[in-house]
């Protein structure tokens, strides 16, 4: 499911398991009224050239990351 809305807040859900040790994660957006989601598709603009967030810990990220 693809939702498109303003993200105030992100949490890791109480019910996630470390996918490090094959577990997954599950994110909770603005408080959680439009449920629980498995990823999170952070975006900052839609014209020129990509413009990537400066954020820790992204090199050990075994995710796909778009340009």
């Amino acid at each position: 499911m693809l939702v498109q809305t303003e993200v105030k807040s992100v949490r890791r859900t109480e019910s996630s398991t470390d996918p490090n040790e094959g577990g997954h994660a599950k994110w909770v957006i603005n408080g959680g009224e439009d449920g629980e989601f498995d990823a999170v598709i952070v975006t900052i603009g839609t014209c020129g050239h990509p413009h990537r967030l400066h954020i820790t810990g992204t090199a050990k990220f075994k995710g796909k990351v778009w340009p």
